[in-house]
């Protein structure tokens, strides 16, 4: 496993777990989304020789997928941030559509136009779980739906 991939994979479970173990709900289910949208990544992704060397779209898919519940979630959230996480799955989204109507010729390119994304994702994740430890230590208590939204856990 290269280095990049060791660094990423530590990052990510350790925001991860932080998300997990102190956030509020929305972080909770923000956290689980990028799990799944990980594991639905790799589980369809085309074969190591043959990766980023066409339009992925079984990695489109997983990320459109992940683009759906961070909308679910910023519409039911009682935090600006998951309109964020949308923005930046957006992008992330789209960078296949370069791929499959530009023609990227260079796979290194579209991994990158690809998965840069993640690494904002993830810092704005870990800062969101910091901002609800701070609301609950200051008010005793962090709202975390709108009065509006679906019942949620």
């Amino acid at each position: 496993m290269e280095y990049r991939l060791q660094i990423f994979t530590a990052l990510f479970v350790m925001s991860m777990i932080y998300a997990l173990w102190k956030g509020g709900s929305p972080e909770r289910v923000a956290a689980a989304v990028l799990i799944t949208g990980s594991l639905a990544t790799i589980l369809f992704q085309s074969s190591p020789s043959q990766r980023f060397n066409d339009f992925e779209f079984g990695i489109f898919v997983a990320d459109l997928l992940v683009f759906a519940g961070f909308v679910l979630l910023s519409l039911n959230a009682e935090r600006y941030w998951p309109i964020w996480m949308c923005a930046l799955q957006a992008i992330q989204t789209i960078s296949h559509l370069a791929d499959a109507f530009l023609v990227i010729t260079d796979p290194l390119v579209y991994q990158i136009l690809t998965a840069l994304w993640v690494y904002p994702m993830l810092l704005l994740l870990v800062t969101a779980t910091w901002r609800h430890q701070q609301r609950i230590r200051l008010h005793g208590k962090d709202n975390c739906w709108s009065s509006f939204s679906a019942s949620y856990p």
